[in-house]
């Protein structure tokens, strides 16, 4: 039979455990960027259009909008459009013949995004759920805590006995 842990030992277990939660799903919620993106400026993106350097671009529907696409030469850029926005940018793609295309914007709801978007909020509050009832029911989650019995005092069970005579 195992020895029960002791609460240091539960305690340090627990923490490890929501460390690797808030771990994972930061890795799960950032943005990741492929190995050969070769990310820059706004205006690096501009002057490589201006210089022919740039043969097709996606923008994307997100906010704000990411520009991801290929050079001449076969690698691949990523940058962002500012929040002002560019009214001359579609003009000068169009005239050093960038081919561009426009992902779709996510109109329709989904079970699967809300899913993902609410399942942190729910992991957090099913962890504090967790830790509460174990607080609650106390004996290191056990059970509830019964009362003791109470020993035998001397007022209750304390009997005055005869003297003998000697």
């Amino acid at each position: 039979m195992k020895p029960p842990m002791n609460d240091l030992t539960k305690n340090i277990l627990l923490w490890l455990v929501v460390a690797v939660i808030v771990v994972l799903a930061y890795q799960s919620l950032s943005p990741r960027l492929a190995g050969s993106e070769q990310q820059m400026s706004y205006s690096e993106f501009v002057q490589q259009v201006k210089n022919d350097n740039v043969s097709s671009i996606t923008i994307s529907a997100n906010m704000p909008p990411v520009i991801t696409g290929k050079l001449k030469d076969g690698s691949s850029l990523r940058t962002v459009l500012p929040a002002v926005g560019d009214n001359a940018l579609l003009p000068l793609l169009e005239s050093h013949r960038v081919k561009t295309t426009q992902q779709p914007g996510d109109n329709g709801f989904s079970l699967m995004r809300l899913f993902i978007d609410w399942l942190p909020f729910i992991l957090v509050f099913g962890l504090l759920f967790y830790i509460f009832r174990q607080m609650q029911s106390g004996a290191g989650g056990r059970g509830a805590m019964r009362p003791r019995k109470k020993s035998p005092s001397w007022s209750t069970s304390c009997a005055i006995l005869p003297s003998s005579p000697s």
